[in-house]
């Protein structure tokens, strides 16, 4: 599989020189953590135990938001009961 992270890069001009060359492993610390953090979010990271853990928590995320909502008007509708005339 194709990895999103960690490949170099190499620029090279049409005559055959070398123009320019990333390579991510040799990037400073804070560019390297930048790099990391789409493909920690995403799972694909850490392989398939990653992606299944991405796939849970966004499941959870899901269930929570449906939670909030549910709640929301559950107290919404005891409110209107509520109301002194």
């Amino acid at each position: 599989p194709v990895k999103a992270y960690g490949r170099t890069k190499v620029w090279v001009a049409t005559n055959g020189h070398v123009l320019k060359t990333h390579d991510p492993l040799k990037a400073p610390a804070a560019r390297q953590f930048t790099k990391f953090l789409y493909p920690a979010h995403t799972g694909e990271a850490f392989g398939a135990p990653g992606r299944a853990l991405a796939f849970v928590i966004g499941l959870w995320l899901l269930g929570m938001g449906a939670l909030g909502v549910t709640m929301w008007i559950v107290r919404h509708r005891q409110s209107a009961r509520k109301k002194p005339w």
